[in-house]
């Protein structure tokens, strides 16, 4: 499959797709002609890929069974729960529960919560820890004892 490559239907997406091959680039539409090649009859929404232009519900069917395959569906209802929670979002659009999901999709697929420069890595990485799925790394060493009389210096007054 290249990027030429028009998806319309899941079967068309290898069972053994990964992240990287499903990652949304960027988004994709055209109108769709009817039999007759005049009239317009709707528009295909899709998204770029590196398999392709995948039609929109095809590649959240395909990310869905991926997540699934790979036991990431903590992870994307904790992505979910962050894109609601984001006032801009919220204000931006009349949220649905399917454009917060399909925005947390856009996040998964990108891998977004494995960048440290991500503005929501911290805050994400707590959420991550706090469901069990990443372990909190313990970067203090072994304990040291300082005495008063380490700061001084031998013959000073």
């Amino acid at each position: 499959m290249s990027r030429m490559d028009t998806i319309d239907h899941l079967s068309q997406i290898p069972e053994d797709a990964s992240f990287p091959d499903l990652r949304e680039m960027f988004q994709t539409g055209r109108s769709v002609r009817g039999l007759d090649g005049k009239r317009d009859i709707g528009y295909r929404h899709g998204v770029m890929t590196e398999l392709g232009d995948v039609e929109k519900s095809v590649w959240r069917e395909a990310m869905l069974r991926l997540i699934d395959r790979s036991g990431e569906q903590k992870l994307f209802e904790l992505l979910t729960e962050l894109v609601l929670g984001f006032g801009w979002f919220n204000n931006w659009s009349r949220t649905s529960m399917e454009d917060a999901e399909m925005y947390a999709l856009q996040l998964h697929s990108s891998r977004i919560f494995e960048n440290e420069e991500w503005v929501c890595y911290q805050d994400f990485r707590l959420k991550m820890i706090e469901a069990g799925l990443v372990q909190a790394l313990i970067t203090a060493g072994p304990a040291v004892s300082v005495s008063l009389e380490d700061f001084f210096m031998e013959g000073s007054a």
